[in-house]
């Protein structure tokens, strides 16, 4: 029986593994100078686009919001119009009708007369839309009459602002 162990021996050999340097980059190198220009120039750049785009786009947002706004406010102003043209309209003709005249202008307290002119008023508050609505004041009287039914005299309406007017 051969009994043992087996070695390798290798060679041991003075050359040195070189280690990597602790300054592994030498600042006062021409490259190194010259890359850090350019690092920091494309970082300088940068930062001056972006500011620029951002300014830009801040002041199209701007300029957009403006243009919205000023189309809301002609189309607001022209509906406005509109509607106050149209109310003018409809109360030049809630005028001339001869049952609302009497209602504004009578000095009489005859219901029949009345009853007519506040059912007019009715049916014309349901004509205009978001109208809940309307009173028609008798000076002579001191009466407001309403197409909602409810007659009050000057003394005992809700709101004593219009009466002073």
């Amino acid at each position: 029986l051969v009994t043992g162990v087996q070695t390798c021996a290798l060679p041991i050999s003075s050359m040195k593994i070189p280690l990597i340097k602790r300054n592994f980059i030498n600042l006062k190198s021409t490259f190194t100078k010259l890359l850090f220009s350019y690092i920091l120039l494309s970082f300088i750049i940068l930062i001056i686009t972006t500011f620029a785009l951002y300014q830009g786009y801040k002041n199209q947002i701007i300029q957009q919001s403006n243009n919205v706004y000023d189309k809301l406010l002609k189309q607001a102003n022209y509906y406005t119009q509109n509607t106050l043209n149209w109310a003018n309209s409809f109360v030049y003709q809630l005028y001339i009708d001869d049952n609302i005249y009497n209602l504004m202008y009578s000095s009489s307290k005859i219901p029949a007369n009345q009853s007519v002119g506040i059912l007019k008023l009715g049916q014309a508050s349901s004509v205009i839309p978001l109208t809940q609505s309307i009173y028609v004041y008798n000076n002579t009287l001191k009466m407001f009459y309403s197409s909602a039914g409810i007659n009050s005299s000057s003394d005992s309406f809700y709101d004593q602002d219009i009466v002073s007017i």
